[in-house]
Order: C-alpha cells, then sequence, then structure tokens
C-alpha cells in the first residue's frame, strides 16, 4: 500500500507526464472534422504551394477565393467579409490579382477571436486524417497572415513566425492562395493532387506588371528585360504584296507582333498577331528586301548580347526564321535601313554610335549580311528619334528626318548620293508631342514618303502628309488604340 504522501507524489507525476504526452499532441481546430471536402479524396493533399507574389494587375475575383470566402464565413457566422480585390498599385500583393481574401476579425474580442485562432489552426494544424497543414495544402494556401503572425507554404516547417509588416492584422485573416488554389485545381475541389504547379504570368519587363493570367504556366519565368526603347526607323513597307503600306507594332505587355494591313490613306484594314516573344529584340528595323525574292525583311538587335539577326519577310505580313548577320552590335542606339545609298543595287544601313554620337554607313551585300563601316558624320546624338523615309525631295537620294531632343524640332536632312548628308534645314517644331514617329512610303498620292506620328498622351496615331522641301504638312487622325505598343514599325 502506498502512503498519502507516495499517492499524492504518484498522481503529481502522471499529471505531468500526461501534460508533456498532450504537448508533443497538436492542437486540432474545432473545424478540423466538420469542415471537409464536399468530394471524395482520392490522393493525398497536394505539395505544399511556393510562392508566386503577385506580378499582374488584375484585379478580379478568383473562384477559389470566392469559393473558400463562402465556405468559411458560412461555417463560422462570425466576423465579416474583408473583400479579395484591391486596385492596383506599386504595394504588391495578392489582393491585386484576386488571389487573396481578409476575413475581418479583431483579437479584442474573445469571440472573434476564437474563430480567427481556429480557422488558421484548421488551415494550418492537423487536418481530419492528422495530415499537418493538410487543409492549406489541398486549398492551395500559400500563406495566412494574423495577429502578428505568418504561415508560408514555403516555410512551412519553421511553423508560424512573427510578423512585422505595416499592419499587424489584429482585425483581420489574411489569406493567399497559389494560381492552382485561385482556380480550384486542387484537390480540395478535385479530389485529386495538382501533378505540377502554376508558376503564373511572367514578368516580360522590368519593374512592371506582367500579362493578365491566360492560362497554367508550367516552366520557369525567363528574366524580365529592361523595356525597349527604339531611337531609329524606317519607312513602313508593303508586307503582303497589296501594293499599301503596312504596320508593325510589338505589343509592349506581351512582346507579339502585330501585323496591320495598310489601307492606303495611312490606316488599318485589320490586324492579327504573326509573332511571339519579340521582347528579346531592343531594336527592330524594316529594310527593303535584302534576300532577293522581292520582299521587304526585317533587321532585329539581340537585347542580350547584341547580336543583329535578319528576319525574312514572307509575304503575308510575317516573317521566317531568322539569321545571325553579326555582333557587336550594342555600341549602336540607332537603326536605320534607307535602301541602296551607295549605288550598288545592295539595300545599307545607318546606325548612331551610342558613346560618341557618329553616323556610321554599313554598306550592304548580297544576303544582307551589312559590311565593314564608315564614318558619316558626328554630332547625331542631339537627336531622340532618327527616321529613314526615303526620298523626300525627289533627287533620288536617301534622306534622313530627326528630331531634337532638347526642343522637338524635326530637322530635314538631305542625302548626298553618296551614303551620306549634304544639308539640314528645320522643318517644324512641338514634335515632342509624339511618342513614337515612323515615316512611311507615299500613302497620299504624291509620290513623297509621308510621317505618322503617335500621340503620347492618348495613343492616337496622326498622319502628316509630305509637302515640298520635306516639311510635313498637316495632320490627320488614322485610327486610336496604339498606345498598347511599344514599339512601332
Amino acid at each position: 500500500m502506498f502512503s498519502s504522501k507516495a499517492r499524492f507524489l504518484l498522481r503529481s507525476c502522471v499529471a505531468v507526464f500526461a501534460a508533456a504526452v498532450l504537448a508533443l499532441v497538436p492542437a486540432t481546430a474545432g473545424a478540423a472534422g466538420l469542415l471537409i471536402p464536399a468530394v471524395p479524396m482520392a490522393t493525398p493533399p497536394d505539395a505544399l504551394s511556393a510562392y508566386r507574389g503577385q506580378t499582374t494587375c488584375d484585379p478580379v475575383v478568383k473562384p477559389g477565393l470566392a469559393a473558400l470566402r463562402s465556405m468559411i464565413m458560412g461555417y463560422y457566422g462570425v466576423g465579416r467579409d474583408g473583400g479579395i480585390t484591391r486596385v492596383c498599385s506599386s504595394a504588391r500583393s495578392e489582393h491585386q490579382e484576386g488571389r487573396a481574401w481578409d476575413y475581418m476579425l479583431n483579437v479584442s474580442n474573445p469571440t472573434e477571436k476564437a474563430v480567427g485562432d481556429d480557422y488558421t489552426l484548421w488551415l494550418t494544424g492537423p487536418d481530419s486524417s492528422g495530415v499537418m497543414a493538410g487543409n492549406a495544402r489541398r486549398l492551395g494556401v500559400m500563406y495566412v497572415i494574423w495577429n502578428r503572425k505568418i504561415w508560408s507554404a514555403s516555410d512551412a516547417a519553421d511553423g508560424w513566425l512573427p510578423y512585422d509588416g505595416v499592419s499587424p492584422h489584429t482585425d483581420h485573416v489574411h489569406t493567399s492562395l497559389s494560381w492552382d488554389g485561385a482556380f480550384q485545381r486542387t484537390s480540395w475541389w478535385t479530389g485529386t493532387a495538382v501533378a505540377q504547379q502554376d508558376v503564373g504570368p511572367c514578368p516580360v519587363y522590368v519593374g512592371e506588371f506582367a500579362p493578365v493570367y491566360s492560362g497554367p504556366r508550367y516552366t520557369p519565368c525567363p528574366a524580365p528585360q529592361p523595356r525597349p526603347v527604339n531611337r531609329g526607323t524606317s519607312a513602313s513597307l508593303d508586307l503582303d504584296g497589296d501594293g499599301r503600306p503596312d504596320t508593325l507594332g510589338r505589343e509592349k505587355a506581351t512582346g507579339a507582333l502585330w501585323f496591320y494591313a495598310g489601307n492606303g490613306a495611312g490606316g488599318a484594314l485589320s490586324r492579327r498577331v504573326v509573332g511571339t516573344g519579340w521582347q528579346m529584340h531592343d531594336s527592330l528595323v524594316l529594310t527593303p528586301d535584302v534576300t532577293g525574292d522581292g520582299r521587304p525583311d526585317l533587321y532585329a538587335r539581340d537585347l542580350a548580347q547584341g547580336n543583329l539577326y535578319l528576319y525574312p519577310g514572307d509575304g503575308t505580313g510575317g516573317f521566317t526564321a531568322p539569321t545571325i548577320m553579326g555582333s557587336g552590335w550594342h555600341m549602336h542606339d540607332a537603326l536605320l535601313a534607307p535602301g541602296d545609298v551607295t549605288g550598288d543595287g545592295l539595300a545599307d544601313l545607318w546606325a548612331r554610335d551610342r558613346a560618341t554620337g557618329r553616323l556610321w554607313l554599313y554598306p550592304g551585300s548580297a544576303g544582307g549580311v551589312p559590311t565593314a563601316p564608315r564614318v558619316l558624320g558626328s554630332g547625331w546624338s542631339m537627336h531622340d528619334a532618327l527616321m529613314a523615309p526615303g526620298d523626300l525631295n525627289g533627287d533620288g537620294f536617301a534622306d534622313i528626318w530627326g528630331r531634337e531632343a532638347a526642343t522637338g524640332t524635326l530637322w530635314y536632312y538631305t542625302g548626298d548620293g553618296a551614303g551620306g548628308v549634304a544639308t539640314r534645314t528645320s522643318v517644324g517644331a512641338g514634335w515632342g508631342l509624339h511618342d513614337i514617329l515612323n515615316p512611311t512610303k507615299d500613302v497620299t498620292g504624291d509620290g513623297r514618303p509621308d510621317l505618322l506620328g503617335r500621340s503620347r498622351t492618348d495613343g492616337v496615331r496622326y498622319l502628316y502628309p509630305t509637302g515640298t522641301g520635306g516639311v510635313p504638312t498637316a495632320p490627320r487622325s488614322v485610327g486610336a488604340g496604339w498606345l498598347m505598343h511599344d514599339t512601332v514599325l
């Protein structure tokens, strides 16, 4: 028999041991066995969601968030809906993609705090089968923030960690979902775990939003590139063989190349995509035929390495597979294709040296490979736009328009017949209102090239017919909606 003292000590030891055992057993949410998927689970829970932060501006409620909100608020019946979407701003958040929900619960209210604690434990603690974070995994939860703490699927082994963001989240629970969770592709909704996680939209340019979500992507995103800037351009040409100059535009959000069939009066009849991935180039310039098939072609400089590519025209507005024409072209910040300026029947190139402002002539060769250059002159850094329209004054020599960066003045340089320029004349002021200027083969019927300019404020495109002496005359609008492009040819 144990003495009363011994029995007291034994009971004390048992109590301590039981408490220690209980401490090793994870707490279970009150909702754990009640709030369960509506479909049978055919697989174990999905893998923990990788962190995929906001990349797009798409504040549209995604179905997975709407369903989660309805389910949780319907079950608990406490608290308020804090919303899913937010207006896009510089402060990145999955709210701006419709992938995050705020459940308004206040920690100073005991009932609401109890609900917040239970909801977050239901997500990150054992599910009805005892799997840690099983519900978060099946729903595609990336992270949860509540009462100065954060749980992240990408750091699930560390559990709940201190959160020191601007908002302590003492008045709401924040839940962000993966793209798979946002579109209800995870096992909570399907019964089958996703085999491969959707990485979501990829940014194209540094510091800019990615294109709006259009479908799953399972390959890693390439590194975003600096937004390309074209300082040189050449005349729009007939790309589809109908005798009318056409237009190309590179979409700034996606890098897609659009072909606009010309209407013969400076506008467009129709448009269609003729290629993707063109953000790899930081300079694009149309050139008269250099491949010998009678069709206009396209030179493009590789942003990453400075290689010069030639894309042969296909005669329908698009281009065939490119060939590298040379390397080291990063030394130039403006490329222009005036056609044949040396008199040998082969199309040539002009290029401005980025460091010195010198203008170089690269004589062409059969097949389009530029040959050894020579300097034509210096002082060309004064221009932020250079254009090769062709022959403006009817003397048979290719001329140049240049916009002065400091004043917006447009200068007209007459060709000298030897590949360079002879004289220059001011032909107008106020050209800074356009962010893109590009010449076009004649669309007014007078035989002279004309000039097109895009308004930098509203994207309206204007046609300036060319008068005598290379002077652009009064403009007329030929279309709107051109702000979608970062390059227009």
